[in-house]
């Protein structure tokens, strides 16, 4: 039994006396010799697997068991000291699903049971040295979606379905050998979206006209969701991330340079979240929710680096809010809440409202109110029904203004 290496972290010879946190290694794969670091981490069977190389095996499959305290090779894809590469980790009808390359097929479809202790070969969709390369890994309607090429089309939406045991394409961009290169999978409003082009390439290379894209899988379509810049040159939607119950990403206009951007689905339109002068073009920003706000990286035109960011709802705290505007969202009661609640809103002037509830995914759960409101306040009742207990969050819509509100469903 080999003994592990995952350097999650160094052990420093002095901590500050302020330090609230002791760090220690955990485990030493490469036994002092400069091998690649540990990537690309997933827990499965209530163990981490991740990419390392020993030295010996090359980059391959590695499991660190907390139960032992031990790290092992997990299985050996591409034997005789090459490398199978395996990446893009997604835990998928109870067995682990990833890209490797076993030198013979090319990077393709793998999946590794923990019942077995096996690695095999889930789909060998291209002839082609290289493989299908399959990435994006997405669980969709108890499906797993990726990106991936074969030998009679481009590179599109691919997806694999456990029930049948069959990978097949979901739904083309562009048919025929034309590729649409579908990135950045996310769902969202119970259905697939990602940043695409229809615009057929004049030869290989970067693509141009990249937009917003969905697949239904009720109706097994692809649509454009959203045309943030008209054209061939297109506003290339980067780094999707669901939030306050809109699809956000960083894109261009061609107005001015690449922003937060947000798609809602209950208009079915894209607007522009913020306006921030940049200083440079930021492609691919890290997004992450936290705190019931959403962090980006951004280099704006004060500074010459990138630093972090931070955009939040108008109202976002359950407390009142001292200044009557033209639409006030008040805080929800009960919260928690188990079975049912009362939304209070006021408007200053009659007009159209909207009053949605959603789960942490993005996923509209219920519709309170649709119409035309009056001026004042209203309230409006929330059977939870049997959805499942979590933080869910209410989002009033009235004209222009637009104020959030959390909930929590408890049991």
């Amino acid at each position: 039994m080999r003994l592990l290496l995952l350097a999650l972290s160094i052990v420093f010879a002095a901590l500050p006396a302020s330090a609230q946190y002791e760090a220690t290694l955990a485990a030493d794969i490469t036994l002092g010799f400069n091998g690649s670091p540990p990537i690309d981490f997933a827990v499965y069977d209530s163990r981490l697997f991740f990419n390392a190389n020993d030295f010996q095996s090359g980059e391959e499959l590695w499991v660190y068991d907390a139960a032992t305290g031990e790290a092992n090779l997990a299985v050996d894809i591409n034997p005789a000291h090459n490398v199978s590469g395996p990446s893009g980790f997604t835990v998928y009808d109870g067995r682990l699903f990833f890209n490797a390359n076993d030198g013979q097929s090319g990077a393709e479809l793998w999946v590794y049971d923990a019942a077995t202790s096996e690695a095999t070969l889930v789909a060998d969709l291209s002839s082609s040295t290289y493989g299908s390369i399959p990435r994006n890994l997405t669980i969709y309607d108890d499906r797993l979606f990726f990106t991936a090429q074969d030998d009679q089309n481009g590179v599109e939406l691919w997806v694999y379905d456990a029930a049948t045991a069959m990978a097949s394409i979901a739904s083309e961009v562009l048919s025929g050998s034309d590729s649409s290169y579908p990135l950045y999978l996310v769902v969202y409003d119970d259905r697939l979206f990602f940043q695409a082009t229809d615009l057929q390439q004049a030869g290989p290379g970067t693509p141009t006209n990249q937009e917003l894209w969905a697949y239904d899988a009720s109706s097994n379509t692809i649509t454009l969701a959203a045309e943030v810049f008209p054209g061939q040159n297109g506003s290339r939607p980067s780094g999707l991330t669901v939030y306050d119950g809109r699809l956000f990403f960083t894109a261009t206009d061609g107005q001015s340079a690449r922003q937060p951007w947000f798609y809602d689905a209950a208009t079915g339109a894209a607007a522009r979240a913020a306006d921030l002068q940049p200083n440079g073009h930021p492609e691919s920003p890290s997004y992450i929710v936290y705190d019931d706000r959403l962090f980006f990286d951004y280099n704006s035109a004060d500074d010459s680096a990138s630093k972090l960011w931070v955009l939040a709802p108008t109202i976002v705290a359950n407390e009142p809010s001292s200044a009557l505007q033209s639409a006030q969202l008040h805080a929800p009661h009960p919260n928690p809440v188990s079975s049912e609640a009362s939304i209070s809103f006021e408007i200053a002037d009659a007009g159209p409202i909207r009053i949605e509830v959603f789960d942490v995914l993005g996923r509209r759960v219920a519709v309170l109110a649709d119409g035309v409101g009056s001026e004042g306040e209203h309230t409006v009742t929330w059977e939870t029904g049997s959805l499942p207990t979590g933080l869910y969050l209410i989002r009033l819509t009235a004209g222009d203004a637009v104020q959030t509100r959390r909930l929590t469903l408890a049991r």
